[in-house]
């Protein structure tokens, strides 16, 4: 039995401990129940804090990464929706092929179903090129579908396939046939020229050299090298001349260029220019003199100097091929006068690779021929749109699908972490405030051991 003293009471500070623990307890319990969190600051339970925290961001990514597939949700819902109504147009005609193609309608009758039919193709057309989600254009080959983040990073996007696969369209380049023609005068203005192709820069676009001599005088000559480099544009400029004067003994008959092409003169690897010129006089005597300029790392280009050397001649007098824009089709150049050539670059069509083309073929309704011609067009036409559509719609479920798993996934990991069972913390708080009552009866009854020692002096008072 404790004593009954004036000093500390034992009792007191053990039923005042127990009282503060269980208010604690009862504060933390509606704490939890207010926000429904295990845990609300490190103190709680600092692992779970660190883990919990953790989710959480994850958590807001992923309500992000739902947010990410709704978007995509609705942009494959956009072009469903635009190819039913390209599925309707082509039907309707078909049906007015159908009626095109009967035999009995007279000419007036097919043209009034031919202007309906090609308003429905115009609307057709407008749809293709028009339907888009968020400035992205869903049907016109822009783009093949569209790539969709879950919030996982990398690893977590779906592909929604639209036209095609994945990512951007894949293009091909190729030639018309038709040429959009130019022309280049160079500084050979004389009555001799040879010129020749290739790429003396190797910046992938072919160069064209031309090599030329006049007579300037009764006895006087100039021999001249010059360069038009080409670029993406295809527009060719004269880029690089040069020149050398000379003079014959007798009066000048003629000058011939007999050849030009590279070679390395000093050797050093760069690209060397060489012509090879003839001057004639009056006596039919030729004078050889062979004429090169020299390179500079195969981008700038020295003087016009004599060179005794050999090199392969690959000049021509009327029409060679190259790809003087680098688009990989071919282009040609023709001598056209003295010191003038004709440049002509290729005309060309970008095609899609790897993307279905929906866009619809010209169709008449005109004859009873032109509308059966028809009904197997539209046929076609309707088989592409049955295959886009049935990407569209696997893509939807896809889409759907991955938004309520990556939903629930986080919901759940949420649920089973962080948040309070409400019935087990209600269990808690219940027993924890019947402890609390208990300890404030047992602190009221301690604060009277003090009062006893005070009446027992008062009775040996008296």
């Amino acid at each position: 039995m404790a004593p009954i003293t004036f000093g500390p009471n034992q009792v007191t500070s053990f039923a005042l401990d127990e009282f503060n623990r269980n208010t604690r307890n009862l504060q933390q319990s509606a704490e939890r129940l207010s926000t429904g969190l295990k845990v609300n600051r490190p103190a709680d339970n600092s692992a779970l804090f660190a883990v919990g925290n953790s989710l959480e961001i994850q958590r807001v990514l992923g309500q992000r990464g739902v947010r990410n597939l709704s978007d995509g949700v609705s942009a494959t819902n956009i072009a469903d929706a635009a190819l039913s109504e390209l599925t309707s147009i082509v039907t309707k005609q078909k049906e007015l092929a159908e009626q095109a193609a009967n035999g009995v309608l007279t000419s007036d009758q097919r043209n009034a179903l031919n202007t309906q039919a090609q308003a429905l193709a115009s609307e057709y057309n407008r749809i293709v090129s028009e339907t888009e989600f968020n400035g992205t254009k869903l049907l016109n080959g822009e783009v093949k579908g569209i790539t969709i983040d879950t919030g996982n990073g990398a690893d977590g996007t779906v592909e929604a396939d639209i036209l095609g696969f994945k990512g951007s369209v894949d293009t091909i380049v190729s030639g018309t046939g038709t040429y959009t023609t130019s022309s280049l005068n160079s500084s050979n203005q004389g009555l001799a020229m040879r010129f020749f192709v290739s790429d003396l820069d190797g910046d992938g676009y072919d160069d064209i050299v031309t090599a030329g001599g006049e007579d300037t005088g009764p006895n006087d000559y100039v021999l001249s090298i010059s360069i038009f480099f080409g670029n993406a544009s295809g527009t060719l400029s004269e880029d690089f001349t040069d020149s050398s004067a000379g003079s014959l003994a007798d009066p000048l008959f003629g000058i011939t260029v007999n050849g030009a092409g590279i070679g390395d003169i000093e050797p050093d690897g760069d690209i060397d220019i060489i012509a090879d010129f003839s001057a004639i006089d009056t006596n039919l005597v030729a004078t050889e003199e062979v004429k090169s300029s020299a390179s500079a790392g195969g981008q700038s280009y020295g003087a016009l100097q004599d060179a005794a050397v050999g090199y392969d001649d690959i000049s021509s007098a009327g029409t060679l091929t190259g790809d003087f824009n680098g688009d990989g089709v071919t282009d040609s150049v023709t001598q056209i006068g003295f010191g003038a050539l004709s440049l002509s670059i290729q005309d060309t069509v970008t095609t899609l690779s790897d993307a279905v083309d929906i866009s619809q073929e010209a169709i008449s309704l005109t004859s009873v021929t032109n509308a059966q011609e028809a009904l197997t067009t539209l046929e076609t036409n309707q088989e592409t749109i049955d295959l886009v559509r049935g990407r569209v719609g696997a893509s939807l479920s896809r889409l759907e699908a991955a938004t309520q798993v990556t939903k629930q996934n986080y919901e759940a990991a949420t649920n089973n972490l962080l948040d309070i069972d409400v019935a087990e913390e209600i269990s808690n708080q219940t027993g924890t405030l019947i402890k609390q009552e208990a300890a404030a009866a047992v602190l009221a009854q301690a604060n009277q051991i003090p009062a006893v020692a005070f009446q027992l002096l008062q009775g040996v008072a008296r």
